[in-house]
């Protein structure tokens, strides 16, 4: 995928504290297996809203499917 361009975007994006874009950014990276980068949206997504179940979810799916 773009994911390179994506994550530019959304550091351009006036709504870049917005949790739903950095839970779509992930799992975009997930679907696509771009660990490095769903690591990035993970950590950022946990700053904006750590109390969402959704975020470790994600986070778990990902790092499993990384082997991690």
């Amino acid at each position: 995928g773009r994911l390179k361009e994506a994550y530019a975007f959304i550091q351009k994006m006036l709504t870049d504290n917005d949790p739903v874009v950095w839970r779509s950014f992930m799992g975009a990276c997930r679907i696509h297996e771009n660990f490095e980068m769903g690591e990035i949206a993970g950590k950022r997504l946990l700053q904006l809203d750590p109390d969402h179940a959704a975020c470790y979810v994600l986070l778990f799916n990902m790092f499993s499917n990384a082997n991690r």
